[in-house]
């Protein structure tokens, strides 16, 4: 056995063995693509580890890269593309589109798509080297932009592979009833990708996962949210506008914590817990420590974004401390509002169960908007979509 097809069979026993690989067509697809011709100048032990590769940058900041493993595992898991099917992928780095034409065979094909010259030259120069089962196309557009020729074509599955502030306005009229959309998107700084299906002039999404992707650019770029403001090593996104020094006139003024709302093992997913607390109409946001330092975090030592409740003259914020062989989970209130803020995200926790219930993400073009949203439900407006997350019980 070559060393190429020992590395490649390790990665896959590694990533079955955490369950980012389910079912055996995502094992086979894996199993047929080599990563070398995607990642052709690394040594073999870094093109199989399961990290992401950077491909392009802009002043230091990374703007294009090929996915982890494990994370390009759960999409396709997610996604399930099928034999004959059609695909498009939002954001080339080649890879990916070599997995999905696997799965998409035979009669399928994949159209990948990139606003930056260089990462369309290096996709289509690996998929020289690793020729595929299907036709896969690979163009350089900004899919935002009015008068794209993506708009004129159909496809039974859309996966971006950037994180995406608002979707395209072509979206709905590319997709057949039941055609599906896999998408990294973050709601008030959390953030979280959906799988989704289109019905009737709407698309549904029931199903979150975790994980982080470099923003589109272009006109798919981030559109006008609030600014995060910031004090000392305290960074707050939140869902409005605030006024500069609100946020350190409020943390100086800490209240008492809630007692243990909950107790989780070490190492178990935040995410759906988060969203249960984003669910409704409660002012809110996300927190974190930019110093990204244990020492230094906020809250509960933590540099990753963690939701927030904010009221006129206070905020709550869910943290935890280590207790045995998990976590335990408790919130944190400041300033005069913050009190009551923190009894009622407790009893917001209180109510959540990891299997009972789950979020339900709508995704509507502005003008197919028939009826405001019902009550205890977060409303997002961005460019042509509002975007509706909710909690099913």
């Amino acid at each position: 056995m070559d060393a190429e097809l020992t590395a490649r069979r390790g990665l896959i026993d590694q990533l079955t063995d955490q369950g980012s690989i389910r079912s055996a067509r995502v094992r086979d697809a894996f199993e047929r693509v080599r990563r070398t011709a995607f990642i052709p100048d690394a040594p073999l032990e870094e093109v199989y580890a399961d990290r992401t590769h950077t491909v392009a940058e802009e002043d230091g900041v990374k703007v294009s890269t090929v996915s982890a493993p494990s994370m390009q595992a759960l999409m396709l898991e997610i996604a399930a593309p099928l034999s004959g099917e059609d695909v498009l992928e939002i954001g080339s780095g080649g890879t990916n589109a070599a997995l999905l034409a696997e799965m998409v065979a035979p009669g399928g094909s994949v159209w990948t798509v990139d606003i930056d010259d260089r990462v369309v030259e290096r996709a289509r120069a690996s998929l020289g080297r690793h020729p595929a089962p299907v036709p896969v196309r690979v163009d350089r557009i900004d899919a935002w932009e009015a008068g794209t020729p993506i708009a004129a074509g159909s496809f039974d599955l859309v996966e971006f592979t950037v994180d995406t502030w608002t979707f395209p306005s072509w979206l709905p009229a590319v997709l057949p009833t039941g055609g599906r959309v896999v998408a990294p998107m973050s709601i008030c700084g959390v953030g979280c990708g959906w799988a989704l299906e289109k019905d009737d002039d709407r698309l549904i999404g029931r199903t979150s996962f975790g994980g982080g992707f470099v923003g589109a650019r272009g006109a798919g770029a981030e559109g006008d949210e609030p600014e995060e403001i910031r004090s000392d090593d305290v960074v707050l996104a939140p869902d409005r506008d605030l006024e500069t020094g609100w946020l350190a006139s409020v943390l100086s003024r800490e209240g008492e914590a809630t007692g243990v709302v909950t107790h989780r093992a070490i190492g178990s997913s935040y995410l759906p817990l988060f969203l249960r607390l984003l669910c409704g109409s409660e002012r809110a946001g996300s927190i974190r420590s930019a110093s990204r330092s244990k020492a230094n975090g906020f809250p509960g030592a933590s540099w990753m974004r963690t939701p927030v409740w904010l009221a006129d003259d206070g905020l709550a914020v869910i943290d935890h401390r280590v207790a045995g062989d998990g976590v335990d989970i408790f919130v944190r209130s400041f300033g005069s509002d913050g009190p009551s803020l923190a009894e009622r995200m407790a009893e917001r926790l209180r109510t959540w169960q990891e299997g009972e219930g789950g979020p339900i993400f709508e995704a509507i073009p502005v003008d197919a908007v028939r009826k405001a949203a019902p009550e205890g439900v977060r409303v997002l407006r961005r460019g042509s979509w509002e975007f509706r997350l909710s909690w099913l019980a």
